[in-house]
């Protein structure tokens, strides 16, 4: 009987499941249960609000994952009338530079000849969480990661192929004291996949780790099309 409920109850929640990260997130809920590590009111209670939660966020935010390494890694490709493999290395030089400031501080490789270019960089992602308040109960604020990647461009005539690897967030803590006791500000340093599974945290870290993903997500992607517009703009940028 218990397990026809969690049958029932899990093909309930994969109504939503669009990935198999999601599925893992699902599956795990309802091991908690099975193993008795929850509840049935529970696992109902926190299975809606995870149903909930990614309904919010219009679907779960599931990054490809390399199923060797298990690291997470986007790829997208751009096509390009035609353009050359020179004129697409230099407008990618362009764009770090514009982007990043000094190249000597984020290029780790480049050769025209093997159209080839690797950085390394960060970008800041912006992101809501929840937090429990002493006297308001649940609350809701503004936070701010540091999300630090490698980028791989392959160049060919005509088309680039972008690689986004390697993530991992930098989380910055400001000195506080207790008492007569100080503590200095420090930062940790975390890969993108301790994220996962989000359904191990505490259900109040949920939006949090739902957020952070779907904006990372989303700044890569309009990395990505910012630097196929500038590539495609060159002549624009030269007509006058």
């Amino acid at each position: 009987m218990k397990t026809l409920l969690i049958t029932v109850i899990l093909l309930s929640f994969s109504i939503l499941s669009s990935s198999q990260t999601e599925e893992i997130e699902v599956k795990n809920l309802a091991d908690k249960y099975a193993s008795g590590k929850i509840n049935l009111e529970t696992y109902r209670q926190i299975g809606k609000e995870w149903q909930d939660l990614i309904s919010f966020f219009g679907g779960f935010p599931g990054l490809p994952v390399n199923d060797l390494t298990k690291e997470v890694e986007l790829k997208k490709v751009f096509s390009y009338g035609n353009i050359p493999l020179k004129v697409i290395y230099d407008r990618i030089m362009e764009w770090s530079a514009i982007n990043f400031g000094k190249l000597e501080s984020v290029l780790h490789y480049s050769s025209l000849e093997n159209g080839k270019i690797i950085l390394k960089g960060y970008f800041e992602v912006f992101y809501t969480t929840d937090y429990q308040s002493f006297f308001f109960g649940k609350k809701e604020k503004s936070s701010k990661v540091k999300c630090y990647h490698t980028y791989i461009f392959t160049i060919k005539d005509k088309s680039l192929k972008i690689e986004v690897l390697d993530l991992k967030y930098i989380y910055y803590f400001p000195s506080y004291t207790i008492g007569t006791t100080y503590f200095p500000s420090s930062e940790i340093e975390s890969p993108l996949t301790s994220l996962y599974p989000i359904t191990d945290s505490d259900p109040i870290e949920w939006k949090g780790r739902l957020d952070l993903l779907n904006q990372t997500n989303i700044k890569i992607s309009e990395l990505m099309n910012s630097i196929d517009k500038y590539i495609s703009n060159k002549s624009v940028d030269y007509n006058f």
